[in-house]
């Protein structure tokens, strides 16, 4: 979430081992739910070797999928992210991603954008992070969720990979992408831990 935050953020990840500054250097025009809602990050200090998470379009309805994020009422028991909330940054190459497991719902059309509604639980935290294939390719990103306490029933949305691929492709970057149908690793969803293809 880059929005109001002005020019430079800062981002960690474990490849990173800390947190870094990176700027800002595209953003989708709004951030109404359900419309693109995508930021484009550059870091300085990034270091090299990275493989990047591979999008995919390849996604239709009941397939498996896994929720990744850190939701602050589930990483608020980690020790580590505790630590890094109150600014000691040197446990963040062993914070571990919180996933949860459900399937694609629903893929309606708002407009030209496309939003998967599933099952795998997002919360506060959850936004921006991937919605993971069985493959562990990245099928789109955590954006928005709806309560209906009527039917106490909870709603998951995701914008796509089609639209996030678009974003970066518009502002001269070229995605990692895979073009095939998932063929999971036997068991992977089921664990929460997408699996390479077989």
């Amino acid at each position: 979430v880059v929005e109001g935050a002005g020019d430079t953020v800062y981002v960690a990840s474990k490849a990173l081992g800390r947190a870094v500054q990176a700027h800002v250097v595209a953003t989708s025009a709004g951030s109404e739910a359900g419309q693109p809602d995508f930021a484009l990050l550059q870091v300085d200090d990034a270091p090299g070797g990275v493989t990047p998470l591979q999008l995919s379009t390849e996604i239709g309805r009941l397939d498996s999928v896994v929720a990744g994020g850190f939701p602050g009422f589930v990483m608020s028991m980690d020790r580590t992210y505790r630590d890094i909330i109150n600014g000691d940054t040197s446990g963040i190459g062993n914070l571990e991603i919180v996933t949860t497991v459900g399937n694609v719902m629903a893929l309606p059309r708002d407009g030209t954008t496309k939003v998967i509604t599933h099952s795998a639980n997002v919360s506060r935290g959850n936004s921006g992070g991937p919605l993971a294939d069985a493959c562990g390719r990245a099928v789109g990103v955590n954006t928005f969720m709806i309560l209906d306490n009527e039917n106490a029933q909870k709603l998951n949305f995701s914008l796509s990979a089609r639209d996030a691929i678009q974003f970066l492709s518009s502002n001269g970057v070229t995605a990692a992408t895979a073009s095939t149908l998932c063929a999971p690793a036997a068991g992977a969803v089921a664990a929460g831990q997408p699996g390479a293809a077989q």
